[in-house]
């Protein structure tokens, strides 16, 4: 199981390392200081958060990937990302989508989608960033530990403020299977979104 989890990590490594659009050779937004992300979470300053490992700072586990996309507004977008992380052992895994329409926003736009795999949740940085349409988010987590969570309470929502109604064409919540998923959230800024207790 290490050597099948070394392999997918130095393939990974060398994946991303060889991205034309990679931001660890190209940066062009600083979200690398510890108050990028809120609450305190911090992103790794260097190549390995693009891997998600699981790395122990004074019992610190730090869980967050980022990714960085310049999209024209005037054009659209449906950018992919999958990314495996290993979890207390086990392989957590993600996948996300987002749609950008056309004329969502004016002119070219740089920015980072930051996955946090400890509260499975993604941040569009940066903030405030109101979009003229709604983007429209896919995300899927697997290999959930619902020790800790209630499926029964749990929904996807706006998590930097109040509460807001999220309109979605479907949620899927499988505590058998290990999963929370989530399909065509309408996202109209940028901000944290992600599982949450709502009731």
């Amino acid at each position: 199981m290490k050597k099948i989890a070394i392999l997918i990590l130095t393939s990974l490594l060398f994946m991303v390392g060889c991205q034309d659009d990679n931001s660890i050779l190209e940066p062009t937004n600083d979200v690398t200081s510890a108050n990028s992300l809120d609450k305190g979470r911090v992103i790794l300053s260097d190549g390995l958060k693009d891997l998600g490992i699981d790395i122990n700072t004074d019992n610190n586990k730090l869980s967050i990937v980022s990714k960085n996309f310049t999209v024209d507004g005037s054009k659209g977008d449906v950018l992919m990302i999958s990314q495996t992380y290993l979890k207390n052992g086990k392989l957590v895994s993600m996948s996300a989508k987002l749609t950008i329409p056309q004329n969502a926003f004016k002119g070219k736009l740089t920015f980072d989608m930051i996955f946090d795999f400890d509260n499975y949740s993604v941040k569009l940085y940066p903030t405030p960033f109101t979009f003229d349409k709604p983007v429209l988010l896919d995300l899927s987590f697997y290999g959930v530990d619902f020790s800790t969570l209630d499926a029964s309470t749990l929904g996807f929502n706006y998590l930097d403020g109040e509460k807001e109604q999220l309109n979605y064409a479907y949620l899927n919540i499988n505590e058998k299977w290990g999963v929370l998923s989530i399909g065509g959230a309408e996202i109209p800024h940028f901000s944290r979104y992600g599982w949450t207790r709502v009731k």
